[in-house]
């Protein structure tokens, strides 16, 4: 959560397993479409681990929004 508590409008983050089980899907709310777009722009690509670097954040807004 602390990544995305620094956009204005942030209000909470859930977590769930894919339905592959191979990775973990990350579902974060916003209170405005201006702070989810600013967090989805200078997070993208955002890489976890240095000795992983392949293992990069994915954002996007939810299907249908």
């Amino acid at each position: 959560a602390h990544l995305f508590r620094q956009y204005p409008g942030y209000s909470s983050l859930r977590l769930k397993p894919s339905k592959t089980g191979k990775c973990v899907l990350c579902f974060i709310e916003f209170s405005n479409k201006e702070g989810a777009q600013a967090a989805i722009d200078a997070l993208q690509g955002y890489v976890f681990d240095e000795e992983a670097p392949d293992q990069k954040l994915q954002t996007s807004f939810a299907k249908g929004q």
